[in-house]
Parts: structure tokens; C-alpha cells; sequence
């Protein structure tokens, strides 16, 4: 079981997570080359998984490393 006070801070990495995925897709559609594009969409990719990964355990209630 987790704290409030771990929770909030999950909560925050969490806000910053979602603003760090946001920030990348503006890049990932604004860069010209391809090399780039392709870049920008791999860490959207790994960024979104553990966004979704933490939330998910969080939401579940369950231990990030069972």
C-alpha cells in the first residue's frame, strides 16, 4: 500500500509524464526528417507504456515489481 504523500508524488511524475508525451508528439510532427520523426515516435512509444504501466497499477492498486 502506498502513502498519500507517494501518491501525490506519483501523481506529479505522472502530470509530468503526460506533458513530456505531449512534447514530444509536437516534435514528432513538426521535425522534417525522417530519421527524426522515426526517433520522436520510438520514445512516444516507450514514454506512453510506462505512463500506461504505472497507471494502471496505481488505478489497480497493485505492486509496480510483483
Amino acid at each position: 500500500m502506498i502513502s498519500s504523500k507517494e501518491l501525490l508524488h506519483l501523481d506529479s511524475y505522472l502530470t509530468f509524464q503526460k506533458r513530456h508525451i505531449q512534447a514530444l508528439e509536437y516534435l514528432h510532427h513538426n521535425v522534417q526528417d525522417s530519421e527524426s520523426k522515426q526517433y520522436f515516435l520510438d520514445l512516444i512509444k516507450k514514454n506512453q507504456n510506462q505512463f500506461g504501466t504505472i497507471s494502471k497499477h496505481i488505478n489497480a492498486n497493485q505492486p509496480m515489481y510483483p
